[in-house]
Order: structure tokens, then C-alpha cells, then sequence
């Protein structure tokens, strides 16, 4: 049997809720020190015990590793606001691509998929033969059909984490910014 979320929760018109938005201000608060750490953990960088040590400091606790995870895993939310159902596979515009080509989009996006989640379960336990991010580009050993995939799922992975990033700083800035500030922002922007 489905379970169905109760009507009368009143419905949320942004993609995080006001708990998440505090835990963001919260938890980012030192700016993008730690955000950079995280993004070098996911694109594994060798990073020192200290640096791990970091990492867990926020990815221990399991209100923070799920805002993390959705913003970094994106899997379909059924009940996100309007405009905002998204996961990692939504952006594809893949209609008038040849077949061949999206089936080689839709693997690579698959692939960098497995890689993120490959990270998140890094965290708390070992990964059995786990997507090396440096052998992404190297075609050696490789069909060129998988070479292919891995290079393209190495881009998207680093735009991808990127781009998370910095939505997060934007929501930090958006958190800090003072009511007149808001008014300012806004009235720049509708003269544009």
C-alpha cells in the first residue's frame, strides 16, 4: 500500500523547507570553506585525516547527510514545489538526438548517478570496486564506447558539483541579506 502525505500540511514553495533553509545558514555558515572540502571529498581529492575528520564533523549527524544528499544525489521528489521536480536525469533533452548518442548521453549520466551515490555510501562503509573519478578520462583499457561514457560523466560530474556549490553560497547570501538589502536586490533586478 502507498502511503499518501497528509492535504493538510501546507505546501511548500520552495525546494527546501524553512528547516532545511536554517540548517543551510546553519550549517554553511563559515561560507564555502566547507563546501569546497565536501566538493573535494566528491571528486576525491586525497585529502588529510583532519580534512576527513571535517567531513564527519557534518555528515555524521543525519539531518545534515540528507540536505546533503538532496542537493548532491537529486533523486525525484514526487512532492517538491512547483517547477522543482528534478533529479539528475530531467535536464535531458535528448528528443532529437540520434538513438545511438542518447543511449551513450543516458549511460554517462547513469554513471556519474553511480558515482555520487558511490561517495554519499563512502561516508559509512567501504565500496567494493568503486569509480576511480582520476580514471574517468583515461581511455586505456576501455571499448570506446565506455571511454566515451566515462569522459562525459566526468564533465558533467564536475560542472554538477560546481553548480551544487554554488547554489548553496547563494542560499547562505540569500539568508544573511538584511529586508532592505532584499528591496534593493529586487529592484535591481526588475530594472534589468
Amino acid at each position: 500500500m502507498v502511503e499518501q502525505k497528509s492535504d493538510k500540511v501546507e505546501r511548500q514553495r520552495r525546494r527546501y523547507n524553512e528547516a532545511e533553509m536554517a540548517l543551510i545558514a546553519n550549517v554553511f555558515a563559515e561560507g564555502e570553506d566547507w563546501l569546497i572540502l565536501f566538493r573535494r571529498y566528491m571528486l576525491q581529492d586525497l585529502l588529510s585525516d583532519r580534512e576527513m575528520e571535517q567531513i564527519h564533523q557534518y555528515t555524521d549527524n543525519s539531518s545534515i547527510l540528507k540536505l546533503l544528499k538532496k542537493t548532491f544525489v537529486l533523486e525525484l521528489d514526487k512532492e517538491a514545489p512547483k517547477s522543482q521536480t528534478v533529479d539528475l536525469f530531467s535536464g535531458m533533452d535528448l528528443q532529437s538526438t540520434p538513438l545511438d548518442h542518447a543511449v551513450l548521453s543516458i549511460k554517462a549520466r547513469k554513471r556519474a548517478w553511480d558515482y555520487i551515490s558511490q561517495q554519499f555510501r563512502a561516508l559509512n562503509e567501504d565500496v567494493l570496486d568503486p569509480i576511480l573519478f582520476d580514471t574517468l578520462v583515461n581511455p586505456e583499457n576501455k571499448t570506446d564506447e565506455q571511454a566515451y561514457i566515462d569522459f562525459v560523466a566526468r564533465n558533467f560530474l564536475i560542472g554538477f558539483l560546481e553548480t551544487q556549490v554554488i547554489q548553496q553560497l547563494l542560499i547562505l547570501a540569500r539568508e544573511d541579506e538584511t529586508p532592505e538589502q532584499k528591496i534593493e536586490r529586487l529592484k535591481k533586478n526588475s530594472n534589468k
